[in-house]
């Protein structure tokens, strides 16, 4: 009896035993009792991931084009991204030297011929140093650790992801972070953020986050420095801030989204862009006042009345946008870059950098000529806008290339005015830019686009990439002069005569674009690269928009309103290329039929018919993206009344 009491006494024994190794083994030592909210982070982790499998990279957002909300979790990922697809068509670097255009292909190439991108998973980003620095970081100093609601925002972004991460924020020694580099160190279960400042320790954590997003490796050291001082975003506010006066928490929730947005993509100025008579902004301009320390971001107010609400920011300290030198706290706008270089021994300077159009992904040679004291007061507004406006802009080695020139020559800086579509697809090309301008910003898109896209990620990137050049080169041909003093914008159309009287830019640019009156001139053609005459812009135009639509035509439907936004506005740039295609080589037969030669009269009709047509389809389009009546409707009789007189003076006359 007592030997089965003690066998029965043991097993109780050896069952207790086992309960207590399991329980062990599942909770850690540091950690006896896990929290319900780690609970709940983990579980969010594992949705999450499973969500990020099924869907692709969502760009975040910007005010004119997204709602606010008052998350506080990045979006599942990032805007596009592309390699390089291997295309046998133009050169995916664009430079100063164009080479000609090869013929175009039958048929984009099918999925399977493009090299299978690298898991995102598996591909960490390049840091943003020269592989000449150390990876071995400076010790920290001790100190009691930062706390504000930004750095409690960026750490539960992390947390989502990596619940058991212990995330430690230090104070780095090392003068050469400045005011906004971090350094990283990976440990087992931990993390470690130096930096000199709030934003500094922001931009790191944000960057970790911004990778476990994605799916990309943390290396065990890194560091970051911006590769230029002051990176901006021109946005306006008047259509979206109501006239009504905004409560105050209002303010603070609408400026509290918005700076962690501009924070995520590591933008330190945000231009609010107003008449300086909203009723909301007087409590918008106090709750940014308040937040902005702590988020990193320097609010500059453009304005174009100098109102009581205005003048109350400047007696605040705030700074303007101001078109005089003179005005204190101002940061004088200049017509162009000769008027800015005269402003800068006064302070700070803002140009037009290419006379407000993006045409090349390169500064123009007169700011190398600036002494380096001076550079770094110019800020370039890089404007997305004109002949971009209303179309998509998705261009990540043109970003990367113009990052890496305003980093090499120091500048002081950009702002970007983006009117594309969608914003914030113009928006990351750029601040994807900064953050690593060194690295192969197609290749970075690719990676992230693969588990969404696979095989067809590069093929987006192909189509992106095409039709996102189709409008520079139509300014390459047209020049960028305004037009009856306004902003050209040659996607809404420009009539046959202008090809005989608008300039092409100038060869400073690094090559050389003949109009369709120097084209005519031409006995032979040129047998240089750095030339380009108008009947080779019409064939680069046709090859751009054939590769996009061909290319398109293969890939699935998607799914996401952001893709969908993406696919429509791509077949508008690309039939807008075969439009200008056309109409160029219409005005080339043109100009011949006036030399004398009647065989090209029908050759005219032939080219101006097609081009009308293509206009047709980017009406049909346009339709879909804008309201009824939109600028691209209006302009569709123009067209039809032109093909009409044109085919009355040459029939009128041919034998």
């Amino acid at each position: 009896m007592q030997r089965d009491t003690a066998m029965v006494v043991l097993g109780i024994g050896v069952a207790i035993l086992l309960a207590l190794v399991v329980f062990a083994m599942q909770t850690p030592i540091s950690r006896q009792r896990e929290p319900r909210e780690g609970i709940q982070a983990k579980e969010r982790e594992g949705t999450q991931a499973k969500e990020m499998e099924r869907s692709p990279a969502v760009p975040p957002s910007s005010p004119s084009t997204m709602s606010v909300q008052a998350t506080q979790t990045l979006p599942p990922a990032t805007p596009p991204a592309v390699i390089y697809p291997g295309h046998p068509s133009i050169p995916a670097a664009a430079s100063p030297t164009v080479t000609p255009v090869v013929p175009t292909p039958a048929a984009a190439p099918a999925p399977s011929a493009a090299p299978p991108a690298p898991s995102a998973a598996a591909v960490p980003l390049q840091p943003s140093i020269p592989p000449s620095v150390s990876p071995q970081l400076p010790p920290s100093k001790p100190e009691p650790e930062p706390d504000n609601e930004a750095l409690r925002w960026a750490k539960q972004l992390i947390v989502q992801y990596r619940p058991q991460w212990h995330i430690r924020l230090a104070k780095a020694v090392d003068p050469a972070l400045g005011n906004e580099g971090f350094a990283v160190v990976l440990e087992p279960n931990a993390i470690e953020v130096s930096a000199r400042s709030y934003a500094g320790w922001l931009y790191g954590l944000l960057e970790i986050a911004e990778r476990l997003i994605n799916g990309e490796t943390i290396p065990a050291q890194w560091r970051w420095v911006p590769s230029v001082p002051e990176r901006g975003l021109v946005e306006r506010i008047t259509e979206w801030l109501a006239t009504k006066r905004l409560s105050p928490t209002a303010a603070r929730t609408l400026a509290r989204q918005r700076l962690r947005e501009l924070a995520q993509h590591r933008l330190n100025v945000w231009v609010l862009e107003c008449t300086g008579k909203e009723g909301g902004l007087p409590t918008l301009l106090s709750a940014l006042q308040e937040l902005t320390p702590l988020y990193g971001v320097r609010v500059v107010l453009w304005a174009s009345s100098q109102t009581p609400a205005v003048r109350a920011w400047v007696a605040q300290g705030g700074q303007i946008v101001s078109a005089s030198p003179s005005t204190p706290s101002g940061i004088t706008v200049a017509t162009d870059l000769g008027e800015a270089a005269r402003y800068l021994e006064l302070g700070q300077a803002a140009f037009p950098f290419q006379n407000g159009q993006l045409f090349a992904p390169h500064l123009p040679s007169e700011i190398l000529k600036l002494p380096v004291h001076q550079r770094r007061w110019l800020i370039a507004l890089v404007g997305l806008k004109g002949a971009h406006e209303g179309l998509l802009w998705f261009d990540p080695a043109w970003a990367h290339q113009l990052v890496r020139a305003m980093r090499d020559a120091r500048l002081g800086g950009f702002w970007l005015q983006v009117r594309s579509v969608p914003t914030h697809w113009g928006v990351a090309a750029f601040t994807q830019a900064v953050k690593t301008p060194d690295a192969d910003g197609e290749a970075l898109w690719v990676s992230r686009w693969q588990r969404r896209w696979g095989a067809f990620a590069p093929q987006w990137l192909t189509v992106f990439r095409e039709v996102s050049r189709i409008m520079p080169e139509v300014l390459w041909l047209l020049g960028t002069d305004p037009e009856n003093g306004q902003t050209f914008r040659p996607q809404l159309g420009v009539p046959l005569t202008a090809f005989f009287n608008r300039r092409p830019i100038d060869k400073e640019w690094g090559f050389q674009v003949l109009s369709v009156p120097e084209t005519l001139h031409l006995n032979t053609s040129p047998n240089t690269p750095s030339v380009l005459t108008a009947q080779q812009i019409a064939r680069r135009l046709e090859q751009r928009a054939q590769i996009a639509l061909n290319t398109l035509a293969q890939l699935p439907e998607p799914s996401e309103p952001d893709w969908r936004l993406a696919k429509r506005e791509t077949l508008l740039n690309a039939w807008l290329g075969q439009h200008f295609a056309f109409k160029v080589n219409a005005a080339l037969a043109w100009g011949q039929f006036e030399r004398g030669n009647p065989q090209a009269g029908q050759a005219c009709l032939t080219a101006l018919s097609h081009s009308v047509k293509a206009w047709e389809q980017v009406v049909a389009i346009a339709n879909t993206l804008y309201p009824p009546n939109n600028l691209w409707v209006q302009r569709l009789p123009e067209w039809q009344r032109e093909l009409t007189a044109f085919s009355s003076r040459i029939l009128g006359v041919t034998p």
